[in-house]
């Protein structure tokens, strides 16, 4: 159902927002008040043919959008055979510019002024004083057929199995390709494959490379910093005290003054603490003093490995994990081509069944259709018949 209409630039309509309710709407108004160009407008949405003297004097380009909500099955089934999302209200759009170009969308998609006329035209029928638009029009007869059959299911049916059918195809011709294109592709592939796995990407190595680079650049800084700790800490010489000696010295001095004087107790046991913290400091300042004087020596190969990842990226991905998803990817596709003929003769045999079951829907919903013709053919002549018409013939023709 029309729910809403907007126009804009339509002749003398400069813009308008029409809204239509449930029932019977009546637009009245003088000649030339612009009923007719409403009329036109809808045509417009049907995928009628316009023109640009349809512009309103003065404007660059026209438009229509029309809103529509309740849409048929038949229509959301045609929407999706052109992969527009079915959405609770259908909005359909054309835009007429002045230098004739037309732009259709259909929820926001572009589509072609053949598509728009084929969805919108099962939206609206418009009856004039001579005509029926949609009895006109022959690309429609077999939807009323269909209609009065309630072929609703079997035309499921039958659409399912066309669908499987020309995927089914799709994936054959994509495995059929050209013996020297698919030679090719092996090698690329395969060299791409080599390469990576023989570069042993690890997720993370870059950024643990470029520390440790940090490192090896800085050596001397590190291991200055780390002498002067370590001898603060541990002393210099044989009989030079560090401070985690002197605090071991002031909590043993304090412990056993402890028993004349209680608060020693507490403060000897954390001199104690902090010594022993300090010896763990000594430990990870030795560690620093050790990767400093090995990431001087590996500078070299840090760069060298940190290069070779660069240039791997710049091919196959910013980062180690899309490099490693890029392999992943390769090997697949590899395989696909490896075991195409096997693939191929599946989908031959998948394509030979999925024909039959097309065929014989086809064949159900013929049938179904030849049937309905008659008994409408018969139907109609009965009701010409009684509006004193009793010689007309109406016959529904059909051919292959």
């Amino acid at each position: 159902m029309l729910v809403n209409l907007v126009i804009d630039n339509i002749a003398v309509i400069e813009h308008t927002d029409i809204d239509f309710a449930p029932g019977f709407n009546v637009m009245t108004g003088e000649t030339g008040a612009g009923k007719s160009i409403v009329i036109d407008s809808i045509n417009a949405i049907l995928g009628e043919r316009t023109s640009r003297e349809l512009i309103r004097h003065g404007a660059q380009r026209a438009s229509v959008t029309a809103v529509f909500d309740q849409v048929p099955d038949a229509v959301a089934g045609r929407l999706e055979e052109y992969g527009i999302e079915r959405e609770e209200e259908l909005i359909i759009s054309r835009v007429i510019s002045a230098e004739g170009k037309n732009k259709c969308h259909i929820n926001g998609r572009p589509v072609t002024v053949s598509v728009l006329r084929e969805i919108a035209g099962e939206l609206i029928n418009i009856h004039g004083q001579h005509d029926s638009q949609s009895l006109l029009d022959p690309e429609k007869h077999i939807r009323f057929i269909d209609a009065y059959a309630q072929n609703g299911e079997i035309l499921s049916a039958y659409r399912a199995a066309y669908r499987n059918y020309c995927a089914i195809r799709r994936e054959l011709s994509r495995l059929k390709m050209d013996e020297q294109e698919k030679q090719r592709r092996t090698e690329l592939l395969e060299y791409q494959i080599k390469e990576l796995q023989d570069a042993e990407i690890v997720p993370g190595e870059r950024e643990h490379l470029e520390e440790r680079r940090r490192l090896a650049q800085n050596a001397q800084k590190v291991a200055e910093a780390a002498h002067q700790a370590y001898a603060v800490i541990n002393g210099e010489g044989d009989e030079a005290y560090g401070a985690r000696d002197l605090l071991m010295r002031a909590a043993q001095a304090l412990s056993g003054a402890s028993a004349y004087y209680e608060p020693y107790v507490a403060a000897s046991q954390k001199l104690e603490e902090l010594s022993y913290l300090l010896e763990e400091c000594s430990g990870v300042i030795q560690g620093g003093l050790e990767d400093a004087g090995s990431g001087a020596e590996e500078l070299g190969e840090i760069e060298a490995r940190l290069d070779e990842l660069y240039r791997l990226s710049l091919k196959y991905g910013n980062t180690e994990e899309e490099m490693l998803a890029h392999l992943g990817e390769a090997r697949k596709e590899l395989e696909t081509i490896v075991t195409s003929d096997e693939r191929a003769r599946e989908l031959a045999e998948r394509l030979e069944e999925a024909r039959g079951q097309v065929l014989s829907a086809a064949e159900r919903l013929t049938q179904s259709r030849i049937s309905a013709a008659d008994q409408l053919s018969r139907q109609v002549q009965e009701s010409l018949a009684q509006l004193d018409m009793p010689d007309t013939h109406f016959v529904v023709n059909r051919t292959e």
